[in-house]
């Protein structure tokens, strides 16, 4: 490289001195004024005239280098040596690349490049927890390396450079992450920003890059070393990537041992030259489907899966323009020993200059490749690649014998018993449907030889899997149950449903059930216990227990008599003592099957006459037989109502107590029974009581109920008297002298008794005369106490009266008041007697007619 004297850079800056002061004072000034927050980056408005001056002073700097003597050019794809890296390759390319002219490098990227401040500041993070941070610019955005977890966050913004070491993960190389929060703008037409190689290089730590959506790729030419050696990288998300421009595949993704997969079904690589060493040394990796890659512009292949040790399948259908003799396809395929299929196009489309390494298993590969499509078209590991008769399709490595597994499994798809192998050549019949794979596998049941048990071998020959049905645990469910005395027993009301040892569904006339227990005797009531069992050969065995209970018939047609009155209305039931269903519940008229009137089916009678009737009826029992009513029939009797009373008025004398019984003379029922007095048989008016302290009259009501309760009645009066009144005793003169003798002077005479009774039960009496008119006639004369009697004949009469035999007044005229004779006490009677003498003459046929009575009068006083 022709080297710049320093009189030639020094005129150069001076020449420049005015727009490029201009440039970078516009750049501080910028810079200074731009805000920067942690979330976003507010880009300053001179960018573009930046971008604009940068490119004039990049233009005259060419300029003033072809009038130098045209300094020395370097290639930018240097030639790369068919002797590959131990475990990944260095771009050298991508190293020449990053080297411009050293002017170049002296004036444009020093101010470019990302600049970190060793001030130390904290934040707390999302977690709650402190973290510590440097802060830097990367052209106008800054970003952010934590100290702590070694990551970088990237803030949206315009840059001037985007190649590898201007960026901010060039100078920590110990990063783990990275994140880019917004776009990241750069010149496009800056053609160093277009070859982006070894952009995140050598990041060995790196295990995550989030946020690559916001780096446009649509103008990038060279994708080199993008990722190479980032080894701890366990995924990539380039699905946004616009790879249409991208010329340079190489190295790529070399050394990233961690990646597993890639989808890179979005990648356009219509105008890629070199997929060189792309995925070397991707040690983890295990199938990549490249279906998509256009590769007919691509002239160098050397190495793209080399040391891809667990490369096991790879998608090419699609690749269509390689030719042997335009393209350098070497050692594409070096060291993938454990690639066992490919997908290729057609050899008319593509051929590759390239052997397939022989397979680790050397005995059970015969290092041949098959169409798996066509299991005719073979060949060598050698001849695979570049033969151009080659039909498209999937190729499989050969093996010296193909094999095909024999597996026993259960419902669930479990394996059961050891699967067998068998094997055979490709295309060799095989026949695994002889007893002998037949297992007998206790606890399961063989369900039936699977449709692949015979057929030939294949390259993927699918497994004859055995399958076995596990013994389960029978399930028996019963219930109890009843029936009626004399009801027939029927076994499979107890049996509800079961699954036998397969979980099939089980029905009584099951071999494998049998019955256990007591028999059933349905003519006896009682419980009867039994059992249902399940049981098959070494599968388990169940049983189910239940109750059959007989239950007595009740069912019973007990009848009664039954009277009626005339108009009474006839009820069906009425003549039913006892009826009864099987269960002991009364049965109603309307639901009695059979109900017979005088043997006719009916269930009224006439009762507006007089009359008896039979009724019977028939139930049906529990059994169906039909019972009739017990003998003989109940009978109806309809007749009249013969319900009477009879009472009398009574007489109540004051204090004494009133018992309506007193007034009671007789009572009968409808039927025309005697009843006996009862005290709701009589009422007082208006339920007045009888007052025995006031004399007075009382009406009294006696009454009873006929049969509809219709009230039949007498009427009656109680007197309540008084004592007191006075007592008149009528003498009849005749019956005095009726016993009068013929004797002397002073002939005696006498009276029949009278009495006085108390008829009270609580109050004593006095009594005595009160008065006593005599009516004198013919010159009959009474005699006073202080008359003597006559010495001679005279119509005159001396009158006596007694109590008790006891003469209380001796000689009784018209005179007598007031003379008080006896006292009675309750209850008590007097009896009087008139006697006395009679002086006139009593010879036959002379008498003195005394015509009119005498009256005597008593006085009854309380005592």
């Amino acid at each position: 490289m022709k080297k710049w004297t320093i009189v030639t850079l020094i005129t150069l800056i001076i020449n420049l001195s005015l727009p490029l002061f201009s440039v970078m004072t516009t750049i501080t000034e910028a810079a200074e004024r731009t805000t920067i927050n942690d979330t976003e980056t507010t880009v300053s408005p001179f960018v573009t005239e930046v971008n604009q001056t940068e490119a004039t002073s990049a233009t005259m700097i060419e300029e003033s280098q072809r009038a130098a003597s045209a300094p020395d050019t370097t290639t930018s794809d240097p030639t790369i040596t068919e002797n590959a890296p131990s475990e990944s390759r260095t771009s050298e390319s991508t190293q020449a690349l990053n080297e411009p002219t050293e002017t170049l490098e002296t004036i444009t990227e020093p101010s470019s490049e990302a600049s970190t401040s060793t001030e130390v500041k904290t934040e707390v993070g999302e977690d709650g927890k402190t973290r510590s941070y440097t802060e830097g610019y990367w052209g106008y955005t800054t970003y952010r390396y934590y100290i702590e977890t070694q990551e970088i966050e990237v803030f949206g913004g315009s840059v001037l450079y985007i190649f590898a070491n201007q960026t901010p993960w060039f100078k920590h190389k110990d990063v783990k992450k990275i994140t880019i929060r917004g776009p990241i703008h750069y010149d496009t037409s800056y053609d160093k920003n277009l070859y982006l190689n070894d952009l995140f290089a050598g990041l060995t730590q790196l295990t995550a890059i989030e946020g690559l959506e916001y780096i446009d790729m649509s103008s990038v030419k060279s994708m080199k070393g993008m990722f190479s050696t980032c080894r701890k990288l366990t995924e990539l998300d380039l699905s946004s990537w616009d790879t249409h421009s991208v010329q340079d595949f190489s190295y790529m993704f070399n050394g990233c041992e961690r990646l597993k997969s890639m989808d890179l079904s979005t990648f356009n690589t219509s105008k890629a030259t070199d997929f060189s060493y792309m995925f070397f040394a991707d040690t983890a990796i295990e199938s990549l489907n490249l279906a998509n890659f256009d590769i007919s512009k691509a002239t160098a292949f050397i190495g793209m899966f080399e040391r891809c040790r667990k490369l096991d399948t790879v998608d090419c259908s699609n690749w269509q323009g390689v030719r042997a003799d335009n393209a350098n396809t070497i050692d594409i395929f070096k060291e993938n020993d454990r690639l066992d299929s490919i997908q290729l196009p057609a050899g008319s489309q593509s051929s590759f200059k390239a052997e397939i390494p022989l397979q680790a298993d050397v005995i059970t590969y015969n290092g041949k490749w098959v169409n798996g499509d066509n299991i005719t078209e073979i060949y060598s590991r050698e001849e695979l690649l570049g033969q151009t008769d080659r039909t498209a399709g999937h190729y499989y490595r050969m093996k010296n014998a193909y094999e095909a597994k024999v597996k026993y499994v259960d419902e669930n798809h479990q394996p059961i018993s050891e699967e067998k192998t068998i094997r055979g050549s490709l295309s060799a019949n095989y026949d695994v449907s002889t007893p002998e794979y037949q297992l007998d596998i206790p606890g399961y049941t063989f369900e039936g030889v699977p449709e692949n048990a015979t057929g030939h071998f294949t390259i993927f020959t699918k497994p004859i899997i055995y399958r076995y049905a596990a013994f389960i645990t029978p399930v028996i469910e019963t219930t109890d149950s009843s029936l009626y005395q004399g009801q027939a027993f029927d076994a499979t009301a107890n049996f509800i449903k079961g699954t036998d040892h397969l979980g099939q569904p089980l029905t009584l006339d099951n071999p494998a059930l049998t019955l256990g227990g007591d028999t059933v005797d349905p003519n006896t009531p009682g419980e009867y216990h039994q059992t249902l069992t399940y049981e098959f050969k070494n599968a388990e065995t169940v049983v189910s227990e239940y109750t059959v209970t007989v239950l007595p018939d009740q069912t019973t047609a007990a009848l009664q008599d039954v009277r009626l009155f005339i108009g009474d209305t006839f009820d069906a039931n009425a003549p039913f003592k006892q009826v009864v269903d099987k269960d002991g519940k009364a049965i109603l008229a309307d639901k009695v099957d059979h109900y017979f009137i005088d043997d006719i089916e009916s269930r009224t009678i006439d009762t507006s006459k007089t009359g008896e009737h039979t009724v019977r009826i028939q139930l049906q029992k529990a059994n169906g037989d039909i019972l009739e009513s017990d003998k003989p029939d109940a009978v109806v009797r309809v007749k009249n109502d013969e319900t009477a009373i009879e009472a009398q008025s009574i007489d109540v004398y004051l204090g004494e107590e009133y018992n309506p019984a007193a007034g009671f003379i007789s009572a009968t029922n409808a039927d025309g029974e005697t009843l006996s007095y009862t005290s709701d048989m009589s009422w007082t008016e208006n339920g007045k009581p009888i007052d025995t302290t006031v004399a007075g009259s009382y009406q009294v009501t006696y009454g009873i109920r006929d049969h509809n309760g219709k009230m039949v009645e007498c009427h009656t009066e109680v007197t309540v008297k008084d004592p007191v009144a006075d007592i008149n005793v009528t003498i009849p003169t005749a019956m005095l002298f009726a016993n009068t003798e013929n004797e002397g002077l002073a002939k005696t005479i006498a009276s029949n008794p009278y009495h006085i009774i108390n008829n009270s039960p609580k109050i004593a009496i006095n009594v005595a005369v009160s008065a006593f008119d005599a009516v004198e006639t013919n010159g009959l004369t009474l005699l006073g106490a202080d008359e003597p009697d006559p010495q001679v004949e005279s119509n005159s009469l001396r009158l006596a009266l007694k109590a008790d035999g006891t003469e209380v007044i001796s000689s009784l005229t018209e005179a007598t008041t007031n003379v008080s004779i006896a006292t009675l006490n309750p209850t008590d009677q007097l009896t009087l007697t008139f006697g006395g003498n009679y002086f006139g003459s009593a010879k036959q046929g002379v008498k003195t007619e005394i015509k009119d009575k005498m009256i005597l009068k008593f006085n009854v006083m309380r005592d």
